[in-house]
Order: structure tokens, then sequence, then C-alpha cells
């Protein structure tokens, strides 16, 4: 038996941990973690209305589970350090506690740009429920709000916040929304989309700060705009939360960087979840975040044939707006590719197209203000694909990509 300590109980560290008990039912597991709650759907924040959001239906598991599992939790605790001379990790309350095996999953924070004003009140980000708390409270009050950031999240929670009736913009600070996830046409129809809800959007924004005394009154850009804001969102992406183990002597770059086994530089640490840095680009989505944790959990099973990680497709869904939004794999277009667009498209595969030496081919099977649909060949496969509106079509590009 091997004492197996976790850092972080998010999906990462709960996917390793049922890993492990596929294959030891034995060895004793014990989750860290500053949250006071169980694992749950951390998605869900951003995706559940506010006025009927319930803690309990998204935790993933019971207490009971967990004990019937034979899985300690530390909740409510911050993590002070990692010793990996005495392979142990030291709490804030002065408790040691020793391990033979540590997955560190303390996944990531959400970053806020040093932009003026950033600490007034009503000026939050969605990342746990204490933040989630915190945002409903504030919006029984609120007049306007307005999302910085035109990402997944950013969406999503802007949607929530126009089920509140309150006024809304949406800022993004790169040329359009979902820049990683969406081409420029695809991005426009969705665009559209949000403003027929009586949304403001704008694209490009350089923010100057939050204004107000103590509390936000509303967003003032640098060409001069302002936004009236009682509540702002700031959804900018994420940073790893690679400090401690800095401090421990792992290897990190953006975040702690492992083999394809999962492993650390040290030979005692694995690490999963948003916090690690893999081979593969880290999107800081749920199914990577699972597929990581439970390489991680295997692997510590079988130490002599160790499978590696391999990232997951992380398709992205959103509903709201008056429409439906599916985006996988790589849509990015380059020049020279030929786009069948609209209506006048009848075949599903057109003919491949040269472009730098590959083959590429592009696909429009339906266009116009409703309906709007991309895949992306290359080399005669499919890599990505976008659907907006109808998305009758998503099992099987799915199944395309093998996912």
């Amino acid at each position: 038996m091997s004492e197996i300590v976790i850092l972080g109980n998010g999906i990462a560290g709960y996917a390793a941990a049922r890993e492990i008990r596929k294959y030891d039912t034995k060895s004793p597991i014990t989750f860290i973690s500053e949250e006071r709650s169980t694992t749950y759907l951390r998605p869900l924040l951003s995706k559940t209305y506010f006025k009927s959001f319930q803690k309990e239906k998204i935790r993933l598991e019971t207490d009971e589970w967990y004990r019937e599992q034979g899985m300690r939790q530390i909740l409510g605790t911050r993590i002070i350090g990692i010793r990996t001379k005495e392979k142990c990790v030291e709490l804030d309350h002065g408790t040691v506690i020793p391990y033979d095996i540590c997955i560190y999953a303390l996944g990531s924070s959400c970053f806020v740009p040093p932009f003026g004003g950033k600490d007034k009140k009503g000026v939050m980000v969605v990342h746990s429920f204490r933040d989630f708390d915190q945002i409903r409270r504030r919006l029984y009050t609120a007049s306007n709000a307005v999302v910085i950031g035109g990402g997944v999240i950013g969406l999503e929670m802007a949607w929530e916040l126009k089920q509140m009736n309150c006024g809304l913009t949406i800022l993004e600070a790169g040329p359009r929304l979902m820049g990683r996830l969406l081409d420029e046409q695809s991005a426009g129809v969705l665009s559209d989309a949000i403003r027929s809800q009586g949304i403001t959007v704008e694209a490009g924004v350089n923010i100057k700060e939050i204004t107000g005394d103590e509390a936000a009154t509303g967003v003032a850009c640098a060409d001069g705009s302002w936004y009236p804001a009682d509540v702002v969102i700031v959804s900018c992406g994420v940073r790893a939360n690679s400090q401690i183990a800095r401090e421990a002597g792992l290897t990190c770059d953006r975040g702690v960087i492992v083999d394809e086994t999962m492993r650390t530089s040290d030979p005692c640490i694995y690490a999963a979840g948003d916090c690690m840095q893999a081979a593969s680009p880290n999107p800081s989505l749920w199914s990577y975040s699972k597929v990581s944790g439970e390489t991680a959990g295997y692997n510590i099973c079988h130490p002599d044939t160790p499978r590696p990680f391999i990232a997951p497709p992380s398709p992205v869904i959103i509903s709201g707006f008056g429409t439906n939004l599916f985006s996988i794999g790589d849509v990015s277009i380059g020049e020279g590719v030929t786009i069948v667009d609209g209506d006048d498209c009848t075949e599903k595969s057109p003919e491949p197209v040269q472009m730098a030496g590959r083959r590429f081919r592009v696909n429009e099977a339906r266009g116009g203000d409703t309906h709007y649909s991309r895949r992306i060949y290359r080399d005669g496969k499919l890599k990505g694909a976008v659907l907006l509106g109808d998305l009758s079509d998503m099992a099987a590009i799915k199944a395309e990509l093998g996912f």
C-alpha cells in the first residue's frame, strides 16, 4: 500500500482518485483543498440560472461515497508547501501530511488584468461556489452589468446575467469573440445573435479602468467610451496555480511540467489538470483535466506499463442568446483556402485545395442568419468544425474525429 495525497479536489484530482480505486482498493487517499466543498461540476457555475442554483445538485459525490472509498478529505485548508526530501505536505495550521505518492492538482486562478479599479466592490470573477454566491447577491440590486472577456465562460455568464434583466455589455480585447475557437465569419454570426438579444458587444477594446469610488459604476475604455455597470465580471482566462510546485523545486514553465505519464521532475509527484503543462497545449477545459487526472491515476497503479497522456478533443457547447454553438478541434483558416458558403452548398466534401504544400478541404454545409456550419479538413481528414444554430450534425462530427 502507498499513502497517496492529492492536492486539490477539482475534476483532475477526483478523476485520478477514481482511476486509482479501479486497481487499488486499499491504499489510503487523502484530498487536501482550500475549497470547503467536495468536488463539483465547476463548468455549471456559468451555465446555471442564478435563481434556481442549488449547490447539492452539482456535487459529484456525497460525503458518504468518499468514506466508502476510503478517501479522507481535508477541506478549507491552505497548503503551505511540499517538502520533497521528507515527502510530506505542510498545511497552514501546522499539520504535516506524509505521502508516498503526491498528485499535484491545484488547478488555476482567474487572471485579472492590471487595469485601474479592479479591486472595487462589484468587480468579480467566477471560479468557485463562493464567487457564484457573491455575484448572485450583487445582482439582486444591480441594474447594469459588464462582462470583460468574450470567451466561453464570459459568454455563458453574460447569458445568465441577461436572465436577471440587467442591461448588459460584453467587452472583448481581441478582434472577435472566442478567438481561439471561432473563425472571423462564425464569430460574426455569433455576435449578431447576441446583439439581437439587446446586448452590446464590442471587440478590440482596450480597458482603461473601472470607474466609481468604493464600488464599481462603470467601465471606461481607452477610446473614451464608457459603459455603466454595478457588476463587472472579469473573464480573461486563467493562470496555473504552480507557485507551490516552484517553491518545492519542481520544474515549471507556464505550469508544472509533466512527461507523457503525468510525472513531474520529482518521481514521487504527478500533476494533472489546469496547473500542469504537457506536450499538448492545455486549454483549461474540463475534458482535458479529467483525462489528465485519469492518466495520472492509471500510471500510479501501473508504473511498469504506463500509458501515455493523449489530449482529448475538447468540444465547446454554448446554448443561449437564441442560438446554440458547437466548436471542436482546429478551426483556423489560412490564406488560400476555398470556402463554399451558405445555401448554395450542395456538396458535403468539396475538392481539396493546395496550400503551403498540404491539401485542405473546407465545407460550409449551411449558412445564413440562423444556421452556420464549417468543417475544416487537412490531408483529407477532419480537424475541426463549428456549428451555429442547428447542432444536428454534432454527433457525426464527433464520430468523424474519432471522439
